[in-house]
């Protein structure tokens, strides 16, 4: 629920309200930091039985693990290994992630999607010269977290112009493309005020302290530096510089 008010919010997508000025969760402590394409895509989940979603989504990423792992074989020469060494290096591989793999799948978070994405845009762009549909995978990825965003100076510096050309392009048509949904004025309100929200250059991206449940290295390695710094919900009071 959104703000406490018992409204559900799922629905705040598609109300006159801004979701980036919202808090979420149970109680409402979380921002949104998805774009306005995520939270269309998402917006079908919402509709389901809360278990049958989360269950429905950790098969969905199951399919995409076993994607990945297809792709992954393509780039090792498999007719050096028999059976039992496949079966090992297989087998090993997945018990070196098994932490990883449960954490995502606990946390219900998007890194199988996003390294799906990046994967198969880059196979068929490098591979199958299908630069149209790689760009829309990548593109897509893009949209739902920035981070594949690295895949368009890679395709440059590969000289994949073409490919590198088609992920603008289809994120643009996204991002405009939702204003079918949102209406133009809504529509613009929110990508303007996700671009804000993720701006690296603003005070809160760069200090990452306003929530307690950040511990990225952006966080660790600035609070070194910064006299009384400290979390504005924890009244624990922690001397963490070093100057």
């Amino acid at each position: 629920d959104g703000q406490n008010d018992g409204r559900p919010s799922h629905q705040d997508i598609f109300k006159d309200i801004n979701i980036y000025k919202q808090l979420y969760g149970s109680p409402p402590v979380f921002e949104y930091y998805g774009s306005p394409f995520l939270a269309l895509m998402l917006y079908p989940f919402t509709l389901i039985y809360e278990p049958i979603a989360a269950l429905t989504w950790k098969l969905f990423n199951l399919f995409i693990l076993f994607k990945i792992w297809k792709l992954i074989e393509r780039y090792f020469d498999l007719a050096e290994l028999n059976t039992m060494k496949y079966n090992l290096w297989v087998g090993g591989s997945f018990l070196a992630l098994a932490f990883p793999f449960y954490t995502n799948f606990h946390s219900l978070q998007f890194t199988f999607i996003l390294l799906f994405c990046m994967l198969q845009g880059l196979y068929l762009i490098r591979d199958k010269n299908q630069s149209l549909a790689g760009g829309i995978i990548i593109a897509v990825g893009i949209l739902v977290k920035i981070a594949p965003v690295v895949c368009i100076p890679y395709l440059i510096y590969r000289k994949h112009y073409k490919g590198a050309l088609y992920i603008a392009v289809a994120v643009m048509i996204f991002a405009v493309g939702s204003s079918l949904f949102l209406g133009w004025e809504k529509n613009k309100e929110l990508w303007s005020s996700w671009t804000g929200q993720i701006n690296p250059r603003s005070e809160v991206n760069t200090f990452d302290m306003n929530n307690s449940k950040n511990h990225g290295l952006s966080a660790f390695i600035s609070a070194l530096f910064v006299k009384g710094i400290k979390h504005n919900e924890s009244k624990v009071e922690l001397r963490r510089h070093i100057i």
